[in-house]
């Protein structure tokens, strides 16, 4: 299982709900929300650490086209809500902004809690 350690608000249930996707499925499994497919957050078949590591080692950096490669089938996510607003489950911090705004939906999610 890999998640990528700018998304903050990724579901609680990801794991469980890739494990019942496997169960259709028993593949490599990968995210997909509004915004698109989320490569970098999925369910990786150790049987293809070898391809991976094959892959890597020629110069391969995509992890969107490796995983349609090996046949990924993609998970369906709804937006979650944080702070009272409805946001992209996977929503990316990549820069300044971006981190203002996690830090703000997780400043109102606390008050709401409260």
């Amino acid at each position: 299982m890999t998640v990528a350690t700018d998304t903050p608000f990724f579901p609680s249930d990801l794991v469980q709900r890739f494990l019942v996707a496997l169960k259709r499925a028993p593949s490599l499994l990968v995210a997909r929300s509004g915004q698109g497919v989320q490569p970098a957050i999925g369910l990786w078949p150790v049987n293809l650490a070898d391809a991976l590591e094959a892959s890597l080692r020629e110069g391969m950096r995509k992890t969107g086209a490796w995983a349609e490669q090996h046949g990924a089938v993609e998970v369906t996510f709804p937006d979650v809500t944080a702070g009272e607003r409805r946001i992209d489950p996977f929503f990316n911090i990549n820069d300044a902004d971006q981190l203002a705004e996690a830090d703000a939906l997780l400043k109102a999610e606390a008050a709401r809690a409260r």
